[in-house]
């Protein structure tokens, strides 16, 4: 092992008290100095780090034959990266560490899907099956040990379109920061992903007797949730939160409370004269819109009423319909943003000249026809 130089010079400035100057090299290479008012305090100090170094060099002498094999062929694979067993005795030792403090990831989902007990049964199950399909395919893994790159490879192989890859990223990315601010991890890997630059398409949105198709074909506990998402442009999310007493047949409006949009921001949302008898023969004093019995079984209603309808379903298609048909009625890109609780920017954007003055004329003249949808929720209800 080389011995690391240890000189010992006079300091020039004759101003210095101490002008005995000891200057070497520490075990990681380091340039130390040290300096003494005489000489022999210098001679005797630069000695002590003679001994020290040929100590470590005794230490090393007496390593096992297996430890100094390991030893070199460690060095052999660190050399091309400029890194030595002590950096790679740090690094591991620091990992060892993280790990410790880590979770599986079935752990951390677990723990994170607890933290959204106030979450919607919709958003709650989104996040179960998305997430599952994650953690299932890093099973076993501490959560501190999956890399940004695993995290994009994982995405880019998904076999599913580009808007719901970014979908998945959107939930991971929460997943993990969940993890980052419990200090289970120290830097969020989804943060070093991008998401997927989408063409700007034109939103999926239902022709006039489309909507009307499903309204007729639907099972009558349903039609409230159907009928304020095409005719109100609530999200589905805050349709399954909405309450009886929020609609205000009377005054003709719907009150949005921050507890039920997803901004958090209250808004009020004019009732329109087809939307009131789509409502009113279904209308309660107080209680959900979806009643609580049918939160995880009206998707299958829903999916029932585009088969009789002969209709694909279109992910918020209904809150699509709304903002094409209600700018091209109301021309006022603003009044639509302030309804639907988005910006005019987003509503000019997307929803400008999709549809026709004379098509949403039609749409907005969709009336019920009243004696085959005259059926009290409560008698559906136990049906």
């Amino acid at each position: 092992m080389k011995r690391q130089t240890i000189s010992i010079k006079r300091h020039r400035d004759v101003r210095r008290a101490k002008r005995w100057r000891v200057r070497w090299r520490d075990i990681d290479h380091k340039r130390k100095t040290r300096f003494f008012t005489t000489q022999p305090e210098a001679e005797t100090y630069a000695e002590h780090l003679r001994t020290q170094q040929a100590n470590f060099g005794i230490q090393a002498l007496s390593l096992p034959d297996d430890a100094r094999r390991e030893a070199a062929q460690a060095l052999e694979i660190l050399l091309p990266h400029g890194k030595g067993i002590l950096d790679a005795a740090k690094f591991y030792v620091g990992y060892l560490e993280r790990t410790a403090k880590s979770c599986s990831t079935q752990e951390l989902l677990e723990s994170f899907l607890d933290s959204k007990e106030k979450a919607s049964p919709s958003h709650l199950s989104d996040l179960k099956n998305r997430l599952r399909r994650f953690c299932n395919d890093f099973e076993g893994r501490t959560v501190n040990t999956i890399t940004a790159a695993e995290v994009a490879d994982w995405l880019r192989n998904l076999p599913v379109a580009d808007q719901t890859k970014n979908n998945f990223r959107r939930v991971l990315h929460n997943l993990f920061n969940f993890a980052l601010v419990r200090k289970l991890i120290s830097e969020n890997p989804v943060k070093a992903t991008p998401p997927l630059k989408l063409r700007d398409a034109d939103p999926e949105i239902y022709t006039p007797q489309e909507i009307a198709l499903l309204l007729e074909n639907a099972d009558p506990r349903i039609v409230p949730y159907l009928a304020l998402g095409a005719f109100a442009g609530l999200r589905g999310a805050e349709r399954e939160r909405l309450q009886w007493q929020n609609i205000e047949l009377k005054t003709g409006y719907i009150r949005v409370g921050g507890e039920i949009a997803k901004t958090k921001s209250k808004r009020l949302i004019p009732i329109s004269a087809n939307l009131r008898n789509w409502l009113l023969p279904y209308a309660q004093l107080h209680g959900r819109i979806l009643p609580v019995e049918m939160q995880h079984t009206f998707r299958d209603l829903i999916h029932r009423a585009c088969e009789k309808a002969g209709i694909k379903w279109k992910p918020n298609g209904l809150r699509h319909s709304f903002a094409s048909y209600r700018l091209a009625h109301t021309d006022d890109a603003a009044r639509t943003s302030l309804e639907m609780g988005n910006s005019p920017g987003v509503i000019f954007k997307h929803y400008r000249e999709l549809v026709s003055k004379e098509q949403a004329e039609a749409y907005w003249s969709i009336q019920p026809v009243m004696e085959s949808k005259v059926i009290p929720m409560v008698e559906a209800a136990a049906a």
